[in-house]
């Protein structure tokens, strides 16, 4: 059900907030800046957003699009008590305000939704325009993807979308936003299955951008000293049997997804879910790849 109070189905249409799984169409936004030469990956930090300590000197984009800067979660230090939802400019500030990295830039891994806000203010400044509006005008309208959109703050009309919910007791009650679902960048596209069906697609077909940033996209990054990470550009990659295996997980409020694919094989598995937890395990706290291989082949997919 999208809606259960109001009795409304899920249907291929239905648009879900896709948490994480945003991560990829931010990359995706990057990767055309850097193909028409506005901005490259080795580009620093400190070049896009003024008045940042100087570790971000030290702090390229690619690092940030592989989580290797060293940036932590600014989700973690939200006061209980903040008023109304976090949008990009607590995010800098807070940025601002670190006195250092967790490690020296490129030296280590750390998933960074910090690091993607960040990405989608340097598009923003960078393009010109809103980043809801770049992505729209570059990704939703050329791919024909009509119904997907961001969220941008409560007042938003989302349109024939799912409400989030968590399971309590034998009842499910409303849990469909937190006080981060605004940040843009890190998580907040809203899609259904028929418009990431064409995502797949064009992500296969090479037509946004050149097929050598699509490779450097879609290939292990590396830290500074040569050792591989298992994230490209807004995607978690594993290799079974010298298969590449794209995928990435999305969790938030009231919603939890999986989009997983294989490119090799022409294979794209999309699990939407408008609830924080389903009873889909395949083992009790599997890792991100091994759920990914173990739902694969729970659907004979390899």
């Amino acid at each position: 059900m999208a809606n259960i109070s109001a009795g409304t189905p899920v249907s291929a249409s239905t648009n879900f907030r896709l948490a994480s799984v945003t991560k990829a169409f931010t990359a995706m936004c990057v990767l055309k800046l850097v193909d028409s030469g506005k901005i490259s990956l080795g580009d620093r930090l400190s070049s896009f957003i003024p008045s940042l300590p100087g570790y971000a000197d030290d702090i390229t984009v690619r690092m940030m699009l592989g989580h290797t800067s060293g940036l932590g979660d600014y989700e973690s230090d939200v006061p209980e008590d903040y008023p109304g939802q976090v949008h990009e400019d607590y995010v800098v500030k807070k940025v601002r305000g670190l006195p250092s990295t967790y490690f020296p830039p490129g030296s280590g891994f750390l998933y960074s939704d910090t690091a993607y806000v960040l990405l989608g203010v340097i598009v923003e400044g960078v393009s010109g325009v809103p980043f809801p509006c770049f992505v729209e005008r570059e990704i939703f309208r050329p791919l024909g993807m009509a119904g997907s959109r961001l969220y941008e703050d409560e007042g938003a009309k989302i349109k024939d979308r799912a409400y989030g919910y968590t399971k309590s007791g034998a009842v499910f009650k409303p849990n469909d936003q937190s006080k981060t679902s605004a940040t843009l960048g890190d998580g907040c596209v809203y899609s259904s299955i028929n418009d990431l069906v064409k995502w797949d697609r064009a992500l296969n077909s090479g037509k946004l951008v050149s097929e050598e940033l699509l490779e450097e996209a879609f290939s292990p990054g590396r830290l500074n000293n040569g050792t591989p990470t298992e994230y490209g550009f807004g995607w978690f990659i594993i290799n079974r049997n010298w298969v590449k295996i794209l995928h990435h997980a999305g969790e938030t409020a009231g919603f939890q997804h999986k989009f997983i694919r294989v490119p090799e094989k022409r294979i794209a598995l999309i699990i939407l879910s408008n609830r924080d937890s389903w009873d889909f395990s395949l083992k009790k706290k599997p890792t991100e790849a091994e759920d990914t291989v173990g739902l694969l082949k729970y659907f004979d997919l390899i």
